[in-house]
């Protein structure tokens, strides 16, 4: 045991980044081990992509991850609330991403003015203080932007170079959030956006103490030169809505800016460096629909040009174009289109957020990685020359006949993972898009040959 303990803190501490997997009793103990306390009673809660229990019980747990794949979620087990904590361990590095203490959220006092309470510089240093030694001793502050929220969702960017007392709408509460927002310098010199890596922290307003964090926290292993430039970025976004079906009688698209974002993908293959845009719809309406319009954002990679549709937005408004427009838009150029041929086919997983990953075709058949499998919460298991996937105690064994070797790499067909775990496909060969959700599916085990 001792050997074992000895070897975990050293992947955990020393190689933060290695990309192994953990099972429940080893991510527990990741949780001992970053609490310092060997005996500390655990319960697993399950994994943070699963729906359980009702809303006050999903409300009680702090279900949370700040990761898009499955984490495991555990509270400690002590009816006398010795400890009353919740974590989100993430299984492929056994970090902590969300750590929660709910005994000293109860306790900290509510102050019946704001002079009770501390600061913005002194809740500011105090997290800083926190991420430093419970966290991430390499943090760097000067990298980050910082939020600090004094009501609801009211809250002002903080310079610490400069700071600025609280302000005079504030409102008095017992806690207070701070949010660390990365930047990054791009190939360009361009300050951009980095939602690899975040921090924040619920700091009690009047004690100081640490009520809660969450964080992420990847290193960036993709080059920051574009090798797509905004004009064509551009050209591609336009042209993907003329893809569309319906196609819109017009579309107009305008830059959000480019950043670093998680594509969806399993680690370390879960970052993209992007365009991020805007697409104002505009149909004229036909004999079934009548004329409206639509907004979505979009992201284009900036080293391939390919592109992924995210999620609509509220609240589209515009002026309605004039003929020009329309016919200026009917005659682009077909750019994604020629580009789709050099793509690779991808996989979007529609699950409340938007997910990405990339399959591998072979013989017209699509396979993924082993570790792409817990994208749908399976786990796999290599036993001789067989596979064994397993779902919530389900499980199906994939014969050798049946699973890709290559460079070193396991794969294992998509469909049998998606049929053991629960979800649909939809492929899209016009799009080189399969479209994948969450169906209710009855419990089976079978083998593969």
């Amino acid at each position: 045991m001792r050997k074992f303990m000895t070897f975990f803190l050293f992947l955990c501490l020393v190689c933060p980044f290695a990309w192994s997997f953990l099972t429940v009793y080893e991510a527990e103990q990741a949780i001992r081990e970053f609490e310092g306390i060997p005996g500390l009673q655990l319960k697993y809660v399950g994994l943070s992509t699963e729906q359980f229990g009702s809303d006050e019980e999903l409300i009680e747990c702090e279900v949370f991850s700040p990761v898009p794949w499955p984490c495991y979620l555990f509270e400690t087990d002590y009816p006398d609330r010795l400890y009353d904590r919740y974590y989100t361990v993430e299984p492929f590095t056994g970090k902590v991403l969300v750590w929660g203490d709910a005994k000293l959220h109860d306790a900290e006092p509510s102050p019946s003015s704001v002079d009770e309470m501390l600061t913005p510089q002194e809740i500011y240093n105090l997290a800083v203080n926190y991420i430093k030694t419970r966290i991430c001793d390499s943090f760097e502050p000067s990298q980050y932007q910082v939020k600090i929220f004094y009501g609801f969702w009211k809250y002002f960017i903080y310079n610490p170079d400069n700071p600025q007392p609280w302000p005079t709408s504030t409102e008095p509460r017992s806690a207070i959030e701070v949010h660390f927002t990365h930047y990054v310098t791009d190939g360009a010199g361009d300050r951009i956006i980095d939602h690899r890596a975040y921090f924040s922290l619920l700091i009690g307003a009047c004690t100081g103490n640490l009520i809660k964090f969450y964080y992420r926290y990847f290193p960036i292993d993709i080059s920051l030169v574009a090798d797509i430039g905004f004009d064509e970025a551009r050209e591609i976004a336009l042209d993907s809505a003329a893809l569309l079906n319906p196609p819109p009688t017009y579309a107009e698209v305008r830059l959000l800016g480019k950043g670093i974002v998680f594509t969806g993908d399993v680690p370390p293959d879960c970052i993209s460096y992007v365009w991020g845009f805007n697409i104002m719809l505009y149909y004229s309406g036909d004999g079934e629909r009548s004329p409206h319009r639509e907004s979505w954002d979009l992201n284009v990679d900036a080293h391939t040009g390919e592109v992924w549709w995210l999620w609509q937005v509220l609240g589209s408004s515009g002026d309605e174009p004039t003929r020009e427009k329309i016919e200026e838009f009917k005659k682009i150029s077909g750019l994604s289109k020629k580009m789709q041929s050099k793509w690779n086919w991808k996989a979007v997983i529609r699950n409340g957020d938007v997910s990405l990953f990339f399959p591998y075709l072979d013989r017209n058949k699509f396979y993924i990685r082993v570790e792409q499998a817990w994208l749908f919460a399976v786990s796999t298991k290599e036993e001789g020359k067989n596979v064994v996937l397993e779902h919530k105690g389900k499980k199906t064994e994939l014969t050798s006949k049946v699973i890709l070797r290559r460079n070193g790499k396991t794969y294992v067909p998509l469909d049998e993972v998606l049929k053991l775990a629960g979800y649909s496909a939809r492929y899209v060969p016009k799009e080189k898009t399969i479209y994948i959700e969450k169906k209710n599916e009855k419990k089976k085990e079978h083998k593969v040959q």
